[in-house]
Order: C-alpha cells, then structure tokens, then sequence
C-alpha cells in the first residue's frame, strides 16, 4: 500500500475543539496557549500566534504554524 497522506480542515467555529485536543486554548487577547499554565504557543520561529493567525499543527510534533505565506514557505523549504 502506498504511503497516503491525509489532511483534514475544519470550519474556523472549531478551532477551539481543536485546540482543546492538544492542550490548548484561547487566551484573552486572542492567542493560541498552553490549557495547564496559559503560557502562549510559539510557533517554529519564535512569534505568538493569534487565533486568526493559527494555520495548523505539524504531525508527530508540536510546531504550529502561522497561516501566512512565509510561514507555510519556510515550513515547506525546512522540511525538504
């Protein structure tokens, strides 16, 4: 069987479900965080990312990607 690949989106409405499943949560200005101590999630580069900004979770880690171009770019190139 070939390797397959799956990927799943979800309404933007969800995004707390999401996060909830890894541990995570909304702070109240808006920013992706740890659920057990509020500290903010950094994404690979070291920035915080908002809610809006949350483009997704890399598989078999914890790096979060911003939804920006040069953020998914920097991923791609990185991951190659």
């Amino acid at each position: 069987m070939k390797n397959r690949k799956f990927v799943i989106t979800f309404d933007t409405e969800l995004t707390p479900d999401v996060l909830c499943a890894f541990g995570k949560t909304i702070d109240k200005d808006g920013y992706l965080a740890e659920s057990t101590n509020g500290r903010r999630v950094l994404s690979r580069d070291g920035q915080e990312i908002k809610e809006s900004e949350w483009g997704g979770i890399v598989k078999g880690s914890e790096v979060y990607l911003k939804s920006d171009i040069v953020s998914l770019i920097n991923y791609v190139e990185s991951s190659t």
